[in-house]
């Protein structure tokens, strides 16, 4: 029975609580006081109330913050669905179709996913719904949203590493080695990710010495990494197929 009660507590303070921090420490307080399984129960409940009332952006972000302290992705995505199911200002629950949306992501759910994304005005929402389709098999559509992206401002970060590195990628396998080059340069090369692509346009259109040194650069930079360890193995089966 503490749960409502907290919860109704949580409404009054997302109504008449002005500073961010604040609801923050009370929010931290409830946590500690109930522990995370009466307070999963309390996130639910208080979720349940504000997906119908969201009319201002801040009361989307209270629920995003609740959400965020839930030790589980099934418990995150429980409580920020009841906020995208139901009508009402698109504007005021970006942030939480984002964080839906990212979480469909990751179970896999890509159609799903891209669906939600699209009510999304972040700019992060681009990228991940260029992730999404690209998961369903349209490159094209990919390519779009995650130049899309990029064209939204030069914001150095992981996203838009990741988005040239999306391109980069999408560039080689329509075998344009040129593009997917300058590409993979303006992402950068330190990431396992970036020297494994650099290995693959070397295989596809570079000399064998290229190949070696960015196979190389690859080991040197990254030895006993999953990804390269994976590539690896993936280039010795290869060599023992042909």
């Amino acid at each position: 029975m503490k749960a409502p009660l907290f919860a109704l507590l949580l409404i009054v303070s997302a109504a008449w609580c002005a500073q961010p921090e604040t609801f923050d420490e009370f929010e931290n307080n409830t946590l500690r006081l109930l522990g995370a399984r009466q307070y999963t129960y309390l996130a639910e409940f208080w979720a349940s109330w504000a997906g119908r009332w969201v009319r201002h952006p801040r009361i989307a972000e209270l629920t995003l913050s609740t959400a965020s302290r839930l030790p589980r992705l099934e418990q995150r995505q429980k409580v920020l669905k009841a906020i995208c199911d139901p009508e009402g200002d698109l504007a005021a629950r970006s942030k939480v179709f984002l964080e839906y949306g990212q979480g469909l992501l990751l179970t896999g759910d890509f159609d799903s996913a891209a669906g939600i994304l699209s009510k999304s005005r972040e700019r992060e929402a681009l990228f991940h719904r260029g992730e999404a389709v690209l998961a369903l098999g349209d490159a094209d559509r990919a390519r779009v949203y995650f130049e899309a992206y990029l064209g939204r401002g030069d914001r150095p970060g992981e996203w838009a590493t990741r988005a040239r590195l999306r391109l980069a990628e999408l560039a080689l396998g329509a075998m344009r080695l040129a593009d997917a080059r300058k590409l993979l340069a303006a992402a950068g090369g330190d990431s396992p990710d970036a020297l494994i692509l650099a290995c693959r346009i070397s295989e596809k259109g570079g000399t064998q010495e290229e190949r070696a040194r960015a196979l190389a650069e690859l080991k040197k930079r990254f030895p006993g990494h999953e990804k390269t360890e994976a590539y690896l193995a993936q280039q010795a089966g290869g060599k023992k197929g042909g």
